[in-house]
């Protein structure tokens, strides 16, 4: 099962390419979606793996007879720029984190331009 995939998360498509022998309904790189089901799915290709339903897409019955789901790797969790930092901190704990506001663009001085 996916580690981060829950019911009611909201997710961002990063691939709407479609997959051999897939139907016509796609999510669209980009647009933002809400899990309504994550769990093992075997598609009709015989890959497993985890699949997600999406509340804005209702897709059409697939030839094994099933609603067949999205592979998860078609998504990534929508996160917030403090989750987002959170999760950076964790992998460098002790780095110091600096507001975007404290920041400031460095122009090259007249002496240093060519």
């Amino acid at each position: 099962m996916s580690n981060w995939a829950r019911v009611g998360m909201k997710v961002v498509c990063v691939d709407g390419k479609p997959r051999p022998k897939s139907r016509k309904t796609l999510p669209k790189e980009g647009v933002v979606y809400t899990i309504a089901w994550v769990g093992h799915h075997e598609w009709p290709s015989g890959n497993t793996g985890i699949g997600v339903h999406l509340i804005e897409i209702s897709r059409p019955v697939g030839t094994n007879g099933r609603v067949n789901p999205y592979g998860i790797d078609r998504f990534r969790p929508v996160i917030s720029p403090e989750q987002d930092i959170a999760l950076f901190q964790a992998l460098c704990p002790g780095l110091p984190v600096v507001p975007p506001a404290v920041l400031k663009p460095r122009l090259p001085s007249k002496e240093n331009a060519n």
